[in-house]
C-alpha cells in the first residue's frame, strides 16, 4: 500500500490531507464543507463491475442511495406480489367445483339408502359415495377401509369427491379423521362435505356452527350430544344407525362420538368466504356444576380413589383457564356443603392432593 503521512485509520479507510483511500488502495476525493460524495477516479471506476440497474427487483444497487430511487425499487417489489397473489387467488376460485342446482333446501336433499350390503349417500338424487362391508363391484373409485373396528370398501363419484385420505384434522382435540374432502356450490352457494371415520370409544371436538349443518351416518352407530349456546345446561342425545340423517340447528354445541364399534359420518354445511363457522365457548358456570354433580352421582364406582381418578380426568378436559377455576371452586364448595359425608371426605381429599 503506498505510503501516506499523517494519517488516521477508522473502519478499515485511510484519511489524510483532503483525501482518502480504501483498503484496495483506491484513492477517493474528499471536499471539505460539503456534502459527502464518494467519487471513484476513472481509472479505478472502470475496473469495478457494478451491477447494473434493474437487474433484480429483489436487490437495492449500493450506489444508488437515493430516497426516489429506494422507494421505486419497494413499489416495484409490492406490485409484483400483488400481482402474483392477485394470480393466485384467481386461479383458486376459478378451480372449477361440482355445482348442485336444486328447487329445495339442500338439507332436505340429502338421502340415504339401505340395502343388504351397500349404503349409499345421496345428494338432491344423485349417488356421491357408498358404503359396502363387504367385496364388491360397484362404480367409482374404490377406497379400502381397514381398520380394525370397522372395515369395508368405499366407493366415490369422483365427479364430486376430489380430495382423499385426509387423515385427522389440525385440531388435535378431535378423534375424527378424515378419509374425503369437497367442497361444491348449490345455487351458487359454497357448501363443504367430508366423510369422516371415527374410532371405538372416541370423539370429536365439541363446537357449533351459525348455520344450519347436516350429518349423515354411513356405517356403524353414533351419538351426537346437541346443547344450545344460550343455555348449555339443557342437552339431548341423538342416537344414529346406517341411513338415519339429523339436522342441526344453528348455535348448537355438538360433539359426535360412538356407540359401538368404529363410525363413518358425512358432515354437510354452507361455509362462509370471510371467516371460520367452525366455532367454540367455554363452559357456564351452571354446566360445569351439573357435570359433576353427573360425574359423582355415576354408578359403578370401586372406591373413593376411582371418583378422584375421574374428577381429574375431567378437569384435564377443561379447555380455558376461567373453566378450571369455577370447577376448583365448585368442588371446594360441595367439599362442605354435600348432604353425604363420604362425599364431603373424597372431595376434601381431591382439592388436597390437587393443590
Amino acid at each position: 500500500m503506498v505510503k501516506i503521512d499523517n494519517f488516521i485509520r477508522k473502519e478499515n479507510i485511510f484519511y489524510s490531507m483532503g483525501t482518502k483511500k480504501d483498503i484496495f488502495d483506491k484513492v477517493l476525493h474528499y471536499s471539505m464543507g460539503k456534502e459527502d460524495k464518494l467519487k471513484y477516479d476513472k481509472e479505478d471506476k472502470s475496473k469495478l463491475d457494478l451491477p447494473k440497474s434493474g437487474n433484480s427487483p429483489n436487490e437495492v444497487p449500493y450506489y444508488k442511495t437515493k430516497k426516489k430511487y429506494v422507494e421505486k425499487v419497494k413499489h416495484e417489489l409490492e406490485e409484483k406480489k400483488r400481482r402474483y397473489y392477485s394470480d393466485h387467488s384467481e386461479k383458486t376460485f376459478a378451480r372449477k367445483y361440482p355445482k348442485i342446482t336444486s328447487t329445495r333446501n339442500i338439507h332436505e336433499a340429502l338421502e340415504l339408502r339401505v340395502q343388504e350390503d351397500l349404503t349409499t349417500f345421496y345428494i338432491d338424487g344423485v349417488s356421491v359415495v357408498s358404503y359396502s362391508p363387504t367385496p364388491r363391484e360397484h362404480f367409482g373409485r374404490k377406497f379400502n377401509l381397514d381398520k380394525e373396528d370397522l372395515a369395508g370398501k368405499l366407493f366415490f363419484n369422483t365427479g364430486f369427491f376430489n380430495r382423499f385420505d385426509l387423515h385427522r384434522p389440525m385440531k388435535t382435540e378431535s378423534d375424527m379423521e378424515n378419509i374425503s374432502k369437497t367442497f361444491f356450490k348449490v345455487n351458487g352457494d359454497n357448501y363443504v362435505a367430508l366423510v369422516q371415520y371415527l374410532r371405538e370409544g372416541g370423539r370429536s371436538a365439541e363446537h357449533y356452527h351459525t348455520l344450519e349443518e347436516s350429518i349423515a351416518q354411513l356405517a356403524g352407530k353414533s351419538y351426537v350430544e346437541l346443547r344450545p349456546i344460550e343455555d348449555d345446561t339443557n342437552y339431548r342425545i341423538v342416537e344414529l344407525g346406517p341411513g338415519d340423517i339429523l339436522r342441526i340447528p344453528p348455535n348448537n354445541l355438538h360433539f359426535v362420538g360412538t356407540i359401538e364399534g368404529g363410525s363413518l359420518t358425512i358432515p354437510i354445511k354452507k361455509t362462509l368466504k370471510f371467516r371460520n363457522d367452525h366455532l367454540s365457548i367455554a363452559k357456564s358456570d351452571s354446566r360445569i356444576s351439573q357435570e359433576v354433580d353427573g360425574l359423582l352421582h355415576a354408578p359403578g364406582y370401586s372406591s373413593g380413589n376411582a371418583i378422584i381418578s375421574t374428577l381429574q380426568d375431567y378437569y384435564e378436559t377443561l379447555k380455558s383457564g376461567n373453566e378450571k377455576i369455577s370447577a376448583m371452586k365448585i368442588i371446594n364448595d360441595l367439599s362442605q356443603k354435600n348432604d353425604n359425608p363420604n362425599i364431603r371426605r373424597i372431595l376434601k381429599k381431591f382439592t388436597s392432593e390437587f393443590v
